[in-house]
């Protein structure tokens, strides 16, 4: 079916540099992409341009790691010290249903000494020196954003498995569901270029660590994923069910969103809640050079992905300006 258009990008979010895809029962409302995937060689960017999707990444770490917990290798509500045997003494009441949730009480990037997204350590250097830290509450009480947490869990999955984080996704999900434009650490194909301050700026270090932030796709593959996920091609219902179950409520500082979109929680790697009376699940990310978001309503059958390749996108804004103009026509 042929796209409509709504003048979204060149009305709706001017001077956006991204791709945008929009489906409604399993029909594109909106395709399009506007801006150059590299402003040294002015190549544009085209509809299915690969980008970093930066945290809404952490939703795919959450089903890979309930995906072995129903293969019986991983468990919830063990203490990651069963995987992670670094693990100090503080992290010793920490579960991996703790990090998926973003209630182990361990700190973002800012906690760990030396931390650079542009010259990124590798993962045993930051598991060594986050471990240095102390717990911001105790596992459980309260909610914390921590992609630091991410990459742990990202980590349990590759010591339980017995394989690459990267490589157990690809297996998994990505090429079961058709997701051929979406991998894990290095894309497949030459990808748009991130731009910082708009000027190309590249961190690939950084994007390599796993679990976090680390995946590359397309809005169509972000999409179908989405998709799968509601119709049960990843996991049954009762992994499903924990995925999108509020674990824990959200500081009212989050993000600013529109009135009809109201959060519930954290669930595991997706905000929860609510959008003009249906049930909701979103999550927006950045990386240096990239901006993502996504929203799925599943009982409408309705998802927009937007990816970026500048970092002064205000992604929020342009989700809510996104839906508002949708819900309008």
């Amino acid at each position: 079916m042929r796209a409509k258009r709504f003048g979204v990008l060149s009305q709706t979010l001017p001077g956006f540099s991204g791709a945008v895809l929009v489906t409604r029962e399993n029909r594109v409302v909106l395709r399009e992409a506007v801006g150059v995937a590299d402003s040294v060689t002015g190549e544009p960017l085209a509809p299915d341009s690969i980008f970093q999707i930066c945290s809404v990444s952490k939703q795919i770490t959450a089903v890979a790691a309930l995906v072995l917990c129903e293969d019986g290798v991983l468990d919830l509500r063990a203490p990651i010290s069963r995987w992670i045997v670094e693990a100090p003494p503080s992290w010793r009441q920490i579960t991996l249903h703790h990090l998926l949730s973003n209630t182990s009480g361990l700190g973002h990037w800012d906690v760990v000494p030396g931390f650079d997204a542009l010259h990124s350590l590798g993962v045993d250097e930051y598991v060594s020196r986050l471990a240095e830290q102390p717990l911001l509450f105790a596992p459980g009480t309260k909610w914390s954003y921590s992609s630091p947490g991410f990459m742990l869990a990202a980590l349990a999955i590759e010591r339980a498995s017995g394989e690459a984080y990267g490589g157990f996704l690809q297996r998994r999900i990505f090429e079961p569901l058709g997701m051929a434009s979406t991998s894990a650490g290095v894309p497949l194909r030459t990808p748009a270029r991130g731009h910082v301050g708009g000027q190309p700026g590249d961190a690939l270090a950084f994007v390599r660590l796993p679990g976090a932030g680390d995946v590359w796709s397309t809005v169509d593959d972000l999409a179908r994923f989405a998709a799968a996920f509601d119709a049960g091609e990843l996991f049954g219902n009762e992994s499903c069910r924990l995925a999108t179950t509020a674990h824990s409520r959200l500081p009212s500082t989050t993000s600013a969103w529109p009135d009809a979109l109201m959060r519930g929680g954290y669930g595991y790697g997706c905000v929860v809640g609510s959008l003009l009376g249906h049930s909701v699940r979103y999550h927006p990310g950045d990386n240096p050079g990239f901006r993502a978001l996504q929203v799925r309503v599943p009982d409408l059958d309705f998802s927009v992905v937007i990816l970026s390749n500048q970092d002064e996108t205000d992604i929020d804004a342009a989700g809510q300006r996104l839906i508002t103009c949708l819900a309008d026509a």
